[in-house]
């Protein structure tokens, strides 16, 4: 049998077996509760590595990557002591108070736990619906994103393929993209209940969809953002779109400027930090962000826009994106890195 595919065997059945309700009883261990799960899980690490019968159990662990099994078990009890029990015995290593807190089964409204496609369509990705209405007023595009330890969201309204409004937030540094993403969703349905709107919500983030259509979630966060989709039903539309891809089904190329501005496009400083480049910079020499090839790269200075100050900078966004000339010369600058990050693929192929 293929390795790999016992080792995904191991983790999806064998180590959960073993470990089923350890977040109860981690706490209890004995020495010889140890020796036996090292015992079975010796089993599976010769298996794995096809060593001789005479290694040892620690080295085998060491040698597949697997942690032993009490070790996991002892995570397994801290993280329910923090997420169930809200313990403060861990506060020194982290503050529970800015974590999502875990929501009782029968604390969750019976009604609530499960989004009903019917009053508001939601599509999955392998779904035979698109996960539209046909009646909508309006296209709204979410979406979220984590950048140096900064955590923020957009959501863009479009009426007949024009962008009328656009809303940019910045959430806590703790908050993760996950919350991001879900965030930008809970708003859009806000809107919409606000603006009694009929809406079809595009979001790029399958994971958030997929909570927001289980009924076991236990997230308070989560549960928080189904419970005002629920009062939204008969409004609107909630569909996965392919990153990248969401706004060109409109037409409308501001949706890729708006994603390499908020550092995620082409540019050399976006690549490094997923070691497709071993440096960040560009080849005039400065750092290769969508700021230098937005307002001062010699190679992109046909398109350089005038760079607005820092605390200026969220509406100086907003009023961007709905001046098509400037658009165009942000298009432009994003072409050039763009071409920039092919040839510095191409040379690093190359060596």
């Amino acid at each position: 049998m293929n390795k790999n595919l016992l080792k995904i065997w191991y983790y999806t059945v064998i180590e959960k077996a073993l470990l089923y309700g350890a977040g109860v009883w981690e706490g209890a261990f004995t020495k010889n509760q140890i020796d036996g799960l090292h015992s079975i899980q010796r089993i599976f690490l010769l298996k794995f590595t096809r060593a001789f019968r005479t290694s040892s159990t620690n080295v085998l662990n060491v040698l597949t990557g697997i942690p032993p099994l009490h070790i996991v078990a002892k995570a397994e009890f801290i993280k329910f002591r923090i997420w169930v029990n809200q313990s403060n015995e861990y506060n020194t290593t982290v503050d529970i108070n800015l974590l999502d807190k875990y929501m009782p089964f029968k604390n969750i409204p019976s009604r609530q736990r499960l989004i009903n496609l019917e009053t508001f369509k939601c599509q999955m990705e392998n779904s035979n619906s698109n996960g539209n209405i046909p009646n909508a007023d309006y296209e709204v595009y979410t979406d979220g994103s984590r950048i140096e330890n900064e955590t923020g969201l957009a959501v863009c309204i479009l009426k007949h393929e024009t962008n009328i409004q656009n809303y940019l937030f910045k959430l806590n540094t703790f908050n993760s993209v996950f919350q991001a993403e879900l965030a930008a969703i809970e708003f859009a349905v806000n809107w919409a209940v606000k603006e009694k709107e009929k809406v079809n919500i595009h979001a790029d983030s399958l994971s958030s969809i997929s909570a927001i259509n289980s009924a076991n979630t236990r997230s308070e966060f989560v549960n928080k953002v189904k419970s005002n989709i629920f009062k939204a039903e008969n409004m609107g539309g909630l569909s996965w779109v392919n990153c990248g891809n969401s706004w060109k089904r409109i037409g409308r190329p501001t949706s890729q400027v708006g994603h390499n501005i908020r550092g995620h496009g082409p540019c050399p400083s976006y690549l490094h930090r997923f070691k497709f480049f071993d440096s960040p910079r560009c080849f005039c020499g400065m750092l290769g962000d969508a700021d230098h090839y937005i307002f001062s790269c010699s190679l992109t200075i046909e398109f350089h826009l005038i760079k607005p100050a820092d605390e200026h900078k969220k509406a100086w966004f907003n009023n961007l994106i709905t001046n098509r000339q400037a658009v165009t010369k942000m298009e432009g600058a994003f072409r050039t890195s763009r071409n920039i990050c092919d040839t510095l693929t191409q040379e690093r192929d190359h060596y």
